[in-house]
């Protein structure tokens, strides 16, 4: 298309000769030749009228945009993955598959907009039902062109190179307003990963711009997985609901239902990065993923568009292939020719990029003038500043926006973020209800329930809070491991504001080995201790307490006193056969017991049981005197001990751990005995793990992740993240820690500026 009668002689002069041509003043120029000629645009905005092949919508002689705000009700679908499995029973009938998504498309399930109307500035004219229009900027041929490059059936996916300083942010900013700009936030979903964790973020920070679904401002691995594996989830769910419905393809089902179900583009910047960052096991998965992608991509109507400045052979020819569409800026020849399949980006200027979506031949490269936009705070006379037309676009989306009532759940994944400690008090104060009523459930599944954090998993869910269900029963322990004792202390003060706020209450036994964790831990002001242990020979204490209540519940098998008395008496004489003087004293009262409460009233018990206090004492329990009230209540209940921590930390400050320790863990948990062991060195045991139900680690050693059994993956030096790991269910999770403010701990050092300065 001839534009320059169109927009001034003066102005391709300047596009000539390589002065900047600014994104305002292009994105006017487009708009208003689309309004005046819209002929030029028949293939890229007003499509087929399906009613009327191969002609244009049309109202007499005009040409009728695809969107029109008069009054129309359009009717918007969520993902199909939120209602797919409503299908399944009726997925052999197709008609009753159509009935069931018709009655659906009136639910609440189905936003409901009335475009009543006209947006300003002329946005949101096109529909994304067959494609979505990629605007590099004006075409430099013989006459200038300005055009689109469309990502739909034909190139499904997009590849984008250029070397450091190629004006590789500038193109991509360039690409993204245009799409803001051309297609309504109902219309197209913006998923946006940026591994340099600034340049993309900025579309969601200042104004919540409309489009975007997601920002990954990382580069966690993990969390660009499963936003990969998210969008694939999608995709299969749209397969399997174009399939119910008998429809081949998003158009088809948009032209059949009248239905808008919005186009899906992902875009990644660096994004190479991605397979630098990650494990050999994280890369291949992230390959299959983009497989998947590239397979199902075309039909469902999801789209890639990644950036990079170096290949470095990231992808896979295989993968590389369904990446039709290529752009380059300058760039190095190997770069250009691995990009555009020709060298022709090495000897280009700033501010141009070549596209081919083609076979990679030179003579099928098209060069284009990349409008720049000004995404720099402005700054008034005063001082003061305001809006760069950056953000003045991204003010107008928004605010147009909020005129139709229409909102997404929009993500931001900032890496480095940490909410503060107090969003967690709150969190666990909001959830106080929920949490009893499942503590204290009819089930008694599950000794208690904490809140870790925030998931550094993709979820379209508002809050991302990652839970660990605390269950009672055999090798439900706890195990917390990090050379970072800092991470340990953390660790240490989650469980402890968790125990805090719980509806239990606990006794607490820390055993202090690691005068280290301590110095670092604010435990004691969270919690209150029962006692405190720091001898190592206290570890003992345990074993006293363990035998106790399994002699106590070995006896509540009993179904008489005498029964009862005798397997209890038994056991405490075989478990404290050391102690000389407790096991004579049970001896001589286990006659008397048998004797005295034998066919006695309930008021003679209760005063036997009193005079037998004295004896328990230094046991600090009482199990006749549980006895009894089950005698009376009929055996129904089985024994209630006391909830109790113990905290270990850490046990690899033990010489040598006892071998009762670990068949001590074993049963524990259904015992009331809830053990936390804390390791900071490799000497990690496999009985201790094998103990352990929930694991708690973090660092970057990873042997200590195979000891444990968790999955591994790199992580920054300074790292906000614990990894967790469910051993029977074999599912493993990673949370951000809250800001919690730990002590200052310092390492003494010399001040040699004073000493050196007193000796002279």
């Amino acid at each position: 298309m001839d534009i320059f009668n169109q927009i001034g002689t003066q102005k391709l002069k300047k596009i000539r000769e390589g002065r900047q041509y600014s994104y305002e003043l292009y994105i006017n120029d487009l708009l208003n030749l689309i309004n005046d000629k819209p002929d030029l645009f028949v293939d890229e905005i007003f499509e087929e009228d399906p009613e009327q092949s191969g002609k244009a919508f049309r109202n007499g002689s005009e040409l009728l945009k695809p969107v029109n705000y008069d009054d129309r009700l359009v009717i918007v679908s969520p993902e199909p993955l939120s209602y797919i499995e409503l299908f399944k029973e009726k997925s052999n009938d197709q008609e009753a598959c159509r009935k069931l998504f018709m009655e659906l498309t009136k639910s609440e399930k189905f936003t409901h907009l009335k475009l009543d109307q006209q947006p300003s500035h002329d946005i949101w004219f096109n529909e994304t039902s067959s494609h979505i229009n990629l605007r590099p900027g004006i075409a430099e041929e013989e006459e200038f062109k300005m055009g689109a490059i469309q990502l739909g059936n034909i190139n499904v996916h997009g590849l984008i190179g250029g070397r450091t300083g190629s004006g590789k942010s500038v193109f991509l900013n360039n690409i993204i307003q245009n799409l803001l700009t051309e297609y309504a936030p109902w219309e197209l979903d913006v998923y946006l990963a940026d591994f340099k964790k600034v340049e993309l973020s900025r579309y969601v920070t200042k104004y919540k711009t409309p489009h975007i679904n997601a920002v990954a401002a990382t580069s966690e691995i993990r969390y660009v997985i499963s936003m990969f594996e998210y969008l694939v989830s999608c995709m299969k769910a749209r397969e399997s609901l174009f399939t119910y419905l008998g429809v081949q393809n998003l158009k088809e089902f948009r032209n059949k239902f009248q239905v808008v179900l919005p186009r899906v583009i992902l875009i990644v910047d660096e994004f190479q990065q991605m397979f630098q960052e990650s494990t050999f096991r994280e890369s291949e998965h992230i390959k299959n993923l983009l497989t998947s992608i590239a397979k199902l991509g075309r039909a469902t109507g999801f789209h890639l568009l990644f950036a990079s400045q170096d290949m470095s052979g990231a992808l896979s020819s295989r993968v590389m292939a369904n990446f039709k569409l290529r752009f380059s800026l300058p760039a190095d020849s190997s770069v250009s020719s691995e990009i555009l399949g020709n060298s022709a980006a090495a000897s280009l200027n700033v501010g141009y990029v070549i596209s081919n979506d083609k076979s990679g031949a030179i003579e099928d490269n098209v060069k284009y003038r990349v409008p720049y936009i000004n995404d720099d705070e402005e700054v008034n006379a005063d001082g003061s500043s305001y809006d760069s037309y950056f953000y003045e676009r991204l003010k107008l989306f928004q605010i147009e926006c909020e005129k139709f009532n229409f909102n997404k759940q929009q993500k931001f994944y900032q890496e480095d973020y940490q909410e503060s400690v107090d969003s967690l008090y709150d969190i666990l104060n909001r959830i106080n209800d929920t949490r009893y009523k499942l503590i204290k459930g009819k089930s008694n599944q599950y000794l208690d329930i904490f809140t870790l954090g925030y998931g550094v998993v993709y979820s379209n869910q508002q809050y991302d809070l990652e839970t660990a269900f605390i269950e009672k029963g055999l090798n439900k322990n706890i195990l917390v491991v990090s050379p970072i004792i800092s991470d340990i202390a953390y660790i240490q003060d989650l469980l402890a504001i968790n125990f805090a706020t719980s509806s239990n209450d606990y006794k607490h036994y820390y055993f202090n080995f690691n005068g280290l964790v301590s110095s670092y831990n604010n435990l004691n002001s969270i919690i209150e201790t029962s006692d405190t242990f720091e001898d190592i020979e206290s570890i003992e204490f345990i074993k006293n307490k363990y035998n106790i209540r399994k002699a106590t519940s070995d006896a509540y098998h009993a179904t008489t006193l005498d029964e009862f008395i005798d397997i209890f008496i038994n056991s405490m004489i075989n478990l404290l056969g050391n102690n000389r003087s407790l096991s004579e004293s049970l001896s001589k009262y286990r006659a008397v017991i048998l004797e005295q409460f034998e066919g006695i009233d309930n008021h003679n018990i209760e005063t036997h049981i009193n005079l037998l206090e004295t004896i328990y004492t230094e046991i600090d329990y009482s199990p006749v005197k549980y006895f009894v009230q089950s005698y009376k209540d009929g055996f129904s209940q089985p024994p209630r001990f006391s909830q109790e921590v113990y905290w270990i930390s850490t046990l690899d400050y033990l010489e040598r751990i006892p071998r009762w320790y670990s068949e001590v863990m074993r049963s524990a948990t259904s015992l009331n005995m809830l053990f936390i062991n804390f390791f900071s060195t490799e000497e990690l045991q496999s009985e201790i793990v094998n103990k352990s139900e929930y694991i708690f680690i973090s660092g970057n050693v990873e042997r200590l992740y195979n000891r444990t059994g968790v999955d591994f993956t790199n992580k920054g030096l300074n790292s906000i993240v614990i990894d967790f790991k469910i051993r029977s269910l074999s599912t493993q999770r990673s949370f951000k820690k809250f800001e919690i403010e730990s002590k200052d701990v310092r390492v003494p050092s010399l001040n040699f500026d004073n000493i050196m300065n007193e000796v002279v």
